[in-house]
């Protein structure tokens, strides 16, 4: 039987260079919270909208930013806006666990299976003694690659369906077993089994089950002969 062989390119795997990238970040600061095990919410920390702890290390809170499919590289802060925290939130920290600049880390991710960077920024800082939190400021990145991904696939499809010629009859079976189609079984189907040649029978059929979750697994486009042994 002939084969046609198609080769699609469903995504192409491409990286490119994607120059300076700057994202503009707010901090909408709130009054400070209050957290510990249940019952006993006798620790304060401060907080802004959607910011994100790890108290096992410490109550400074941290701003994530994600840049889906893009690598960054030299990430620093640009038009940076501060303000001085209030003393008495000020107290709630430790200001040894800040340096007098904000600690910005770029890390390599995968989102959506794309190579992606996450930006962590902590946005507290100590200049001269007195603790500076960070409003507002751009992400600037020298280097910005941008990435796509995808897969090259070649895939084969026959020619036509085995459907297409002959005689067929559908046989539905609801036990995993091996069966035997008698003369009169045939017969019933309305096969002229007086006329008909034992070695041109057939069955085929995909051997049910579940589909595989895996699209690179490869599956047949057409029926699929099944073995079998004629007697007569």
């Amino acid at each position: 039987m002939k084969k046609i062989n198609l080769t699609f390119i469903l995504l192409s795997l491409m990286t490119f260079l994607f120059g300076q990238e700057s994202t503009n970040v707010q901090l909408q600061w709130k009054d400070p919270i209050q957290y510990g095990l249940e019952g006993e919410l006798n620790k304060r920390a401060l907080t802004f909208e959607d910011a994100q702890y790890d108290f096992s290390i410490s109550n400074l809170p941290f701003f994530i930013q994600e840049f889906e499919g893009q690598e960054l590289n030299n990430v620093r802060l640009e038009n940076v806006i501060t303000e001085v925290v209030p003393t008495a939130e000020a107290d709630i920290i430790e200001k040894s666990e800040l340096d007098n600049y904000f600690g910005v880390q770029s890390s390599a991710v995968t989102i959506k299976k794309r190579s992606s960077s996450v930006v962590k920024i902590v946005p507290l800082r100590v200049i001269n003694g007195r603790v500076e939190r960070l409003v507002s400021c751009d992400i600037y990145a020298a280097d910005a690659v941008k990435t796509r991904l995808g897969r090259q696939k070649s895939l084969t499809f026959a020619s036509q369906s085995k459907l297409a010629n002959g005689n067929w009859y559908k046989i539905a079976v609801t036990e995993e077993k091996v069966f035997k189609l008698t003369r009169s079984f045939l017969a019933n189907l309305g096969l002229d089994v007086e006329r008909v040649d034992p070695r041109k029978i057939k069955i085929y059929g995909y051997g049910g089950g579940m589909l595989p979750e895996l699209n690179s697994i490869e599956r047949p486009d057409d029926l699929v002969e099944n073995a079998i042994v004629v007697v007569g």
